[in-house]
């Protein structure tokens, strides 16, 4: 894989100013490999041109990072360098840097990296979430919307995000995600980042076709009631997903192309089961 043997020497780089993103693998059963970006990273309005020679984008690495609301103006992240490595070799990799990041850079009073990655939860104000919650129903029993999804932003204090905390969130994400139908992403700078794994794939293709899932209905293990497929009121919302994607693709392609619903099906994940088409 390119510029693998080099790569215990970026390490530090990486964990300073980087990307990675988790790319299908050819089969369920094989792991994945992993897409990273180190070095001088820049913030830009449009991506590379896949028209242009590759001389023309100057060699560097790219990722789409868009906001929460697509409201970002510069989505498109660039860096100096890049390659395509293996889950365990990332992983070895990252365990390996543990030597190289200096004791010093780690928090005060933490003996290992594993103890500096617990954030201090602060508490949700309850009646911020009923505000939401209301205004849905309203807006469903009113006919205005079939579902909706209510949310809240949720602050955690963390500390500096110095590069033994960021290492130490990178290997508990890789070690908790493990043998997991998630797909690992990050990307960060000196100043911001995002680090998380994700069960949804936005699209993936294979010759002339292209799939996409409807991810909608959800149970913590654990939990009593019906299974998932059981479950009308969670079966409904499902199809309103399903429904939804149908009608966004019909209205982005011609008629002559064809779409297929694959069968429903439990998607079981370490800590929620979702219904997955």
């Amino acid at each position: 894989m390119n510029n693998v043997p080099t790569l215990s020497e970026r390490m530090l780089q990486f964990l300073e100013t980087g990307g990675l993103i988790s790319l299908p693998s050819a089969a369920p059963t094989q792991p994945e490999d992993f897409w990273i970006g180190w070095g001088e990273s820049l913030r830009s309005a449009e991506g590379p041109n896949p028209l242009s020679p590759h001389s023309e984008s100057g060699g560097r690495v790219w990722f789409y990072a868009p906001d929460f609301f697509l409201e970002d103006s510069q989505p498109w992240w660039s860096f100096e360098q890049g390659a395509r490595v293996s889950r365990q070799r990332l992983l070895e990799l990252l365990e390996g840097a543990q030597d190289q990041v200096a004791v010093s850079d780690r928090p005060a009073g933490s003996e290992s990296l594993g103890e500096a990655v617990g954030p201090r939860v602060k508490d949700l104000n309850p009646s911020e979430f009923s505000k939401v919650f209301l205004n849905l129903k309203d807006r469903i029993v009113g006919g205005e919307l079939s579902k909706g999804v209510p949310y809240v932003f949720q602050d955690l204090s963390v500390g500096e995000m110095t590069l033994s905390r960021r290492l130490g969130f990178l290997l508990k994400l890789f070690r908790q995600t493990q043998g997991a139908p998630l797909q690992v992403y990050g990307i960060w700078n000196r100043e911001e980042g995002i680090l998380g794994a994700s069960p949804e794939i936005l699209f993936s293709e294979a010759g002339k076709r292209v799939k996409t899932v409807a991810l909608a209905g959800t149970r913590v293990h654990g939990q009593e009631g019906l299974p998932l497929l059981e479950d009308p009121k969670e079966r409904v919302e499902h199809q309103f997903v399903v429904e939804g994607i149908l009608e966004s693709l019909r209205s982005s392609f011609s008629e002559q192309v064809e779409l297929d619903v694959g069968e429903i099906h439990e998607l079981r994940l370490p800590r929620l089961t979702h219904l997955c088409t």
